[in-house]
């Protein structure tokens, strides 16, 4: 049972880690696009981009903020249900 144990311990982590590295670069990733926005509003209000240019600057920052917030529900959700699991086969023994 023991190294049983060990093996959720050990993948606990390891699925721990990835999600880590999953939140940092949806959080990087959101940050650049909503730095692109701010640009591209900056250079359309000074005549340099279209409005189009614009548009899909904000669409890019809207769809990477989504995909952030989703990755961290997902995150939370894949945490939960790994403790709930745990406590309940804790529960068992």
């Amino acid at each position: 049972m023991e190294r049983q144990d060990e093996r959720a311990e050990s993948a606990y982590e390891s699925v721990r880690w990835q999600q880590h590295q999953e939140v940092r670069a949806g959080f990087y990733a959101m940050r650049f696009a909503q730095e692109a926005r701010k640009i591209a509003g900056k250079a359309y209000q000074a005549g340099g981009v279209s409005l189009l240019v614009l548009l899909d600057a904000k669409r890019t920052a809207n769809e990477a903020q989504l995909a952030y917030l989703q990755v961290l529900l997902d995150t939370f959700l894949g945490i939960g249900e790994i403790e709930f699991l745990a406590s309940a086969s804790a529960a068992d023994r």
